[in-house]
């Protein structure tokens, strides 16, 4: 077994190109094309040659059954206990070192392709958001402007309608028409609406883009151009308070509570800070308890 924790495997004297495709998927064609994007000197033929020996897995599951076993409460069990821990807890030991080289390696290669795809993507996903906000924006001038055009139209045809009602109305009176009708026609006058005017469509239909709202939230006082949802910590002034504003509104019922999360991270490490003395309204420290493993001579 070498150093990363491989079978006994012979190492090939050049890179297996096949084996790529087994770790990052693909045809044994694109292999070259993800050698071609890494470093010269990245050690993939570590990564793809690496083989878990599952016996690891074997002697810590068998020492684990075996901790789990023993009863602390019978005479001797916690020096029992103690003992027993010491295989599991080197087991783990050995476990984390044969994974650790093959770990980073695959993280390394994760951030560099990643990365490349970011850098591969960003101008195209600026140019798909900038544009499709420019057409989006657009088309709501557009159909404003429609919307605008349109109740003007319906305005006229509308008085239009009620006018001739209105003179109708004094064309029956002076024909001494029966009240009934002449009381009609004001009626009409006063309420009449002419149908729906017709209208041509006010944005082009696009055969590639559908412009869509997207509605998202940010604390009132967020300046133009900043970011919208920005971590507690980078808070503004007036972002900070609007989210005092926002606790107020969920202590009082007129917010959810799923609007917050509390950060359970800050929280376990004051109350590690602190112990029985963290002083926190709504929270209280309490001791999990645990062993740490003591260095052996």
């Amino acid at each position: 077994m070498n150093q990363l924790g491989l079978l006994d495997i012979e190492p090939e004297p050049e890179l297996d190109v096949a084996l790529v495709p087994v770790v990052v998927g693909g045809e044994p064609e694109s292999a070259m094309a993800l050698l071609s994007s890494l470093p010269p000197d990245f050690p993939i033929q570590a990564l793809l040659t690496f083989l878990p020996d599952v016996r690891l897995k074997q002697r810590v599951e068998a020492a684990a059954t075996a901790a789990l076993a023993v009863s602390v409460v019978v005479e001797g069990g916690l020096v029992l206990a103690d003992e027993a821990l010491v295989p599991v807890r080197d087991g783990l030991k050995e476990i984390a070192s044969k994974f650790k080289d093959p770990v980073d390696l695959a993280n390394q290669l994760h951030k560099r392709l990643t990365g490349l795809r970011a850098d591969f993507t960003a101008v195209g996903e600026g140019a798909v958001k900038t544009v499709g906000q420019r057409i989006y924006a657009e088309t709501q001038r557009l159909q404003r402007i429609a919307d605008d055009a349109k109740r003007v139209a319906q305005e006229v045809a509308d008085k239009a309608v009620r006018d001739a009602a209105a003179k109708a109305a004094v064309d029956a009176e002076k024909r001494s028409a029966p009240a009934a009708v002449v009381e009609a026609l004001k009626e009409r006058a006063a309420t009449a609406v002419a149908p729906p005017v017709p209208t041509p469509a006010p944005v082009p239909v696009l055969a590639n883009s559908a412009p869509t709202a997207k509605w998202r939230a940010k604390f009132v006082g967020t300046l133009p151009g900043s970011e919208p949802n920005p971590a507690t910590k980078d808070l503004t002034g007036d972002q900070m308070a609007s989210l005092m504003l926002l606790l107020r509104a969920i202590v009082d019922g007129r917010a959810p509570l799923a609007l917050v999360d509390v950060n359970w991270s800050a929280a376990n490490k004051k109350a590690g800070a602190e112990g029985t003395t963290m002083c926190v309204p709504g929270l209280e420290a309490f001791d999990e308890g645990g062993t740490r493993a003591k260095g052996r001579r």
